[in-house]
């Protein structure tokens, strides 16, 4: 083989190599941004998922005072990580129906100064010292 032809086989796979490394390194880039999405993503749906929990606990909350105390109004309850404002008011009917609005927040630990919330809408029934029943529950 000629010295020529070694120097143009010597090119075309250092060519070949560069072309690999770029296409390589592209693939990196698009994978690492694909995967830095995919935990915001996670960390935002897990930060819902406290906030609704946190207003669950404060619906929980609300029944275990109502059981005490019919004439409880509401008010803040710290639930894990979270707060849930708790609002209570007489149903419409009476007889021991109560409609129970429920904000639980959590703040965002991914996004600083960001507050996640989830609002849940209840109807309560008291019944015989008992714990009050679930009659509904929605999230709005």
């Amino acid at each position: 083989m000629s010295a020529s032809r070694e120097g143009t086989s010597r090119g075309a796979a250092l060519y070949m190599v560069v072309i690999f490394l770029a296409v390589t390194a592209m693939g990196s880039i698009a994978f690492s941004m694909s995967f830095a999405n995919l935990v915001r993503e996670t960390a935002r749906a897990r930060e819902s998922r406290e906030a609704f929990y946190a207003a669950l606990g404060g619906i929980e909350a609300a029944r275990a005072h109502l059981r005490r105390d019919p004439a409880y109004a509401g008010g803040d309850v710290s639930v894990g990580p979270g707060r849930a404002s708790v609002r209570v008011a007489r149903g419409a009917g009476g007889g021991g129906v109560y409609e129970v609005t429920v904000s639980g927040r959590i703040e965002s630990a991914h996004a600083p100064g960001t507050t996640i919330e989830r609002r849940i809408l209840a109807t309560l029934r008291l019944s015989g010292g008992r714990l009050p029943e679930i009659v509904s529950r929605r999230e709005e």
